[in-house]
C-alpha cells in the first residue's frame, strides 16, 4: 500500500519529470510496485477494455487528459485498485502543474489555490487532494475558502462553472493574442 511518505515521494519524482516519457516511467514503476505488470499512458479518446486491469481517467486543468491504463496477471484486488487511484491523482498533478507554470488561468487566484480548485471542481475530496498534495486537509479547506472568496462563489459547483468560464477566457485570450502576432 502506498503509505504518506511513498505517496510525496512519488509526488516529488514526478516534479522532476520535464516530460511525458519521463512522467511515464516514474509512473510505470509505482505501477509495479502497486502489484500490476505493465502500465500505459494513453490519450483520452482510448475506450478498449483491458482485461485483468483498469483504465483511470488522468485530470488536467481541462477535464481528462489520459488514461492511466495498468494490467496485472491476476484480477485487480481493492487496495490495488486504491493505490492506482493514488498513482493517476499524481500524474493528474503533474500534468496540471505544468498548465499552470506555463500559463496560469486567472490572476485572481495563486498558482496553488488555483491547483486545489480545480482538483476540488473536478469532484476530489479534500481528503483526496491533501494526500497527492501532501499537505494538511485543513490547509486544503483554508485554500478553498480563499478561493471561494476571491472568486465570490459558494460552492463547489459554481467553482467548477466559473473555472471553465474562465478556461474558456484564457484560451480565446490565447488565440487572439496568436492571431494578431501574425
Amino acid at each position: 500500500m502506498l503509505a504518506g511518505g511513498a505517496v510525496t515521494r512519488l509526488g516529488e519524482a514526478l516534479a522532476g519529470a520535464t516530460d511525458l516519457d519521463e512522467a511515464t516511467a516514474v509512473v510505470r514503476k509505482a505501477v509495479r510496485e502497486a502489484g500490476m505488470t505493465g502500465c500505459e499512458i494513453v490519450g483520452r479518446a482510448a475506450s478498449r477494455t483491458v482485461r485483468r486491469g483498469i483504465e483511470l481517467p488522468v485530470l488536467g486543468p481541462h477535464g481528462v487528459v489520459a488514461t492511466l491504463a495498468c494490467c496485472g496477471d491476476t484480477p485487480v484486488t481493492r487496495a490495488c485498485e486504491r493505490q492506482l487511484v493514488i498513482i493517476a491523482m499524481c500524474l493528474s498533478v503533474w500534468w496540471t502543474n505544468r498548465r499552470i507554470d506555463g500559463a496560469p488561468l486567472h490572476s485572481a487566484l495563486t498558482p496553488r489555490q488555483l491547483q486545489i480548485a480545480q482538483f476540488a471542481a473536478n469532484g476530489r475530496t479534500n481528503a483526496q487532494i491533501a494526500t497527492v498534495l501532501g499537505i494538511s486537509v485543513n490547509t486544503v479547506k483554508a485554500r478553498l475558502k480563499d478561493a471561494f472568496d476571491r472568486l465570490r462563489v459558494n460552492n463547489r459547483t459554481e467553482l467548477a462553472n466559473v473555472l471553465r468560464r474562465l478556461e474558456r477566457q484564457d484560451l480565446a485570450s490565447a488565440a487572439s493574442a496568436r492571431v494578431s502576432s501574425r
